[in-house]
């Protein structure tokens, strides 16, 4: 038989220290219960913003309150902010390939006149 001093101890992971091993982040309930607040107060604000006219700008503001919420959401419930960099990067790339598209959208509609084009949607018109 072996010696048993020849095997080497096992190691128990501390769960605090580790980082990429396969180890679930441990959050708090303090921490879930100010997260939960800030997504309860967003929603309120959300609901309060979509009853105020803000000149052409309600898209604008919607979307700024909408990424804040995901911006929490992928924070904390997806433990983006204790995960690698990486993760991060290609988040804020993520947002970054979001606000291109929504400028390029709103550029596209800004450009499109009804009136333009005389008599091209005769299904539209009213029989006179």
């Amino acid at each position: 038989m072996s010696d048993p001093s020849l095997v080497p101890p096992m190691e128990i992971p501390d769960p605090h220290a580790a980082k990429h091993h396969g180890i679930a982040h441990v959050t708090s309930v303090g921490l879930l219960a100010q997260v939960l607040l800030a997504l309860v107060i967003l929603t309120i604000i959300t609901v309060w913003a979509s009853n105020i006219d803000f000149h052409g700008y309600d898209v604008w503001v919607a979307m700024a309150i909408s990424v804040t919420k995901a911006s929490i959401v992928a924070l904390y419930f997806m433990h983006l902010r204790w995960g690698e960099p990486l993760y991060a990067y290609a988040f804020i790339g993520a947002l970054i390939c979001l606000f291109v598209f929504i400028v390029g959208l709103n550029v596209d509609v800004a450009q499109v006149q009804p009136g333009m084009i005389p008599d091209y949607a005769p299904a539209m018109q009213q029989d006179q």
